[in-house]
């Protein structure tokens, strides 16, 4: 867990897979999605079809979990990322690998709210690596994608509400591939609020790309090994801005230290053509195998 004051990463705590929680492991690859609840100061850290646990981020203890049984389908892999609104609702996509790739999203209203399904619908492809969200109550937007390829594209789904608590297919945003890699394979993050907001994608083996709301390509990232890049195997690009107006892209090595598997880069992307490395950061302990990530 990792703050960031006056341009620069410290570390608060870390956990080790294989030996801090019993549940995240070296090898099982299956704690792939985390998401910070502004409304109770906690960290929610998702064990695929497993828990998600309640994190203290003062100290990195885990205090608890959300329910999931017996509220929760049969999916192989429930709840594979999770993100929290602004006024702390929860919300977490199952992957579907498989045809006919039904894809599901679980809602808590609250932590200790029992989840409800609020979301089900068909994908063209594997769906639910990559998902994200905007806005709170019936504003709220949600974005679906995965690492499924359809001839040379991918989709990025996007799901609307008029209640809250039900979500439907609104639309979906049709781009392109590079080689075998999709471009929304790993991240999705919205800009602003709305379905009209431009996105921030990313995938491993991909660039960085902020795209419009119909899949235009606005801005590509520069990938390589300068102190201003990040290699181009890096697999996740989360971005966030602060109240000065400035902004910033997180990204996560993958799943070996050959590949930054250890690693974590903050760009400071305020000025897109003169992008800059605000800090980085690197774990010290072993990390989990997966390398979707986040």
């Amino acid at each position: 867990f990792i703050t960031i004051a006056k341009a620069q990463l410290t570390t608060v705590w870390e956990k080790s897979a294989g030996s801090s929680y019993t549940w995240f492991t070296t090898t099982s690859g299956n704690t792939t999605g985390c998401a910070y609840n502004p409304l109770t100061n906690k960290l929610l850290l998702a064990d695929r079809n497993n828990l998600i646990a309640i994190v203290n981020v003062t100290n990195g203890n885990s205090e608890g979990t959300l329910t999931t049984t017996p509220h929760v389908g049969t999916e192989s892999f429930k709840w594979n990322k999770i993100r929290v609104t602004a006024d702390g609702v929860i919300y977490a996509v199952s992957l579907a690998t498989a045809s006919p790739f039904l894809c599901k999203v679980y809602r808590w209203e609250n932590q200790a709210a029992n989840p409800t399904l609020c979301a089900s619908f068909n994908a063209n492809e594997r769906c639910g690596d990559a998902f994200g969200l905007s806005g709170t109550g019936a504003n709220t937007v949600l974005y679906v994608s995965g690492n499924g390829i359809t001839s040379s594209s991918v989709n990025i789904y996007v799901l609307t509400t008029a209640n809250e608590t039900d979500f439907s297919l609104s639309n979906t945003i049709n781009i392109p591939i590079t080689g075998t890699n999709a471009w929304a394979g790993r991240s999705i993050d919205p800009i602003t609020t709305g379905t009209s907001s431009e996105l921030w994608i990313r995938s491993q083996n991909t660039n960085t790309r902020r795209i419009s709301s119909t899949g235009t390509v606005l801005y590509t990232s520069t990938d390589g090994l300068g102190i201003d890049q990040v290699r181009s195997n890096f697999s996740n690009a989360r971005y966030f801005a602060t109240s000065d107006g400035s902004k910033f892209l997180a990204l996560m090595g993958t799943s070996s230290e050959a590949t930054g598997g250890l690693k974590l880069k903050v760009l400071n992307i305020t000025n897109e053509a003169a992008v800059n490395l605000l800090d980085s950061s690197q774990l010290t302990n072993n990390y989990n195998t997966n390398t979707s990530g986040i």
